[in-house]
């Protein structure tokens, strides 16, 4: 049987990539077995039901979800990482916000969760953090979460990239003995490539070139996400709503955007333009704001499916329907 290699794997320093060679006949016999082991304990579910019945977890690769600024995409995936979590699943979330107010975001949901009616905001723990009952709020999930293995980093002082969150996975992979945490990155737009690129337009693909290279290289899932950008007219979301989608797209092995609900209904898509607008303007005075999470590419499973939520922007929280 002819030879197969995989796909070279660059590391710092070498003079030419590292290659693996192996015989058809001989990995199915000896390797197959182990790969599938290893790519089956290093995929994490979500918490989401559907999510996690549609794509069967996130599995090792890298994840992109995007959305307008808004759309709640670092609510959704610091609610994801919480739900990860609770799976005794080591979760690194690198964002650019301040850790604490993630980390208020995440206690919202929390609270959010139990009870809407008594749930206080992320804004209102940040400015209210000393009262009686933001305290309560507070001690009760550090108690109940004390052991959730959820690590918040908030890079600052220079520009982030790919090989600072090899360092911090080198670091967490460390102290939690865990080989295959759940990595996520918040968002694309925060992160400079390693590697000096000749053109300003050239830095996105480069950066989505070298955090592919860590995935292949821990082989795990790492989540990315980025903001998009949807004309005017308000049209449904697609891949060329992301920017620099070429590599972006091609690289990434699922591919997610949020819109509003209504982008996708019929009757919205038979609104001139500026019925549309007034259509979104009106979507996105509702509370809960009603979320389409749309698949837009799925490497190892099926494609271009939706799935609905209820989006409470006060507590960043989503539900299913």
């Amino acid at each position: 049987m002819s030879e197969m290699a995989s796909t070279p794997l660059l590391r710092e320093g070498d003079a030419k990539p590292h290659v693996r060679i192996t015989h058809g006949a001989t990995y199915f016999q000896k390797g197959f077995a182990e790969d599938c082991a290893k790519f089956q304990a290093a995929s994490v579910k979500t918490g989401f039901g559907k999510l996690d019945q549609l794509c069967d977890s996130l599995y090792p690769g890298l994840h992109v979800i995007g959305a307008q600024t808004g759309d709640g995409k670092t609510s959704f995936v610091l609610q994801l990482a919480a739900q990860a979590a609770e799976q005794v699943r080591t979760v690194l979330y690198v964002g650019f916000e301040s850790d604490e107010r993630n980390w208020m975001r995440v206690l919202s949901q929390s609270m959010a969760w139990k009870d809407k009616e008594t749930a206080l905001s992320s804004v209102s723990l940040l400015y209210h953090g000393d009262a009686d009952e933001a305290q309560r709020a507070m001690l009760e999930f550090s108690q109940s979460r004390e052991s959730l293995p959820l690590q918040i980093v908030c890079p600052t002082g220079k520009a982030f990239t790919p090989g600072d969150l090899r360092e911090l996975m080198d670091q967490v992979i460390q102290e939690t003995g865990q080989s295959d945490p759940l990595v996520i990155v918040d968002s694309l737009e925060f992160v400079r490539p390693d590697r000096e690129v000749a053109r300003a337009a050239d830095t996105v693909d480069e950066v989505v070139r070298e955090l592919f290279w860590v995935c292949r290289a821990y082989e795990l899932p790492l989540l990315l996400t980025s903001n998009i950008i949807l004309p005017p007219c308000c049209i449904p979301v697609d891949v060329t709503a992301f920017p620099d989608d070429s590599q972006l797209i091609d690289l990434a092995s699922t591919v997610f955007a949020f819109q509003p609900a209504c982008f996708s209904e019929p009757a919205f898509q038979e609104m001139d333009v500026e019925e549309r607008r007034a259509a979104a303007e009106a979507a996105y005075r509702e509370n809960p704001r009603r979320m389409e999470l749309q698949n837009l590419k799925n490497r190892n499973g099926p494609s271009d499916f939706s799935m609905f939520f209820h989006f409470y922007p006060e507590f960043g929280l989503f539900e299913e329907l």
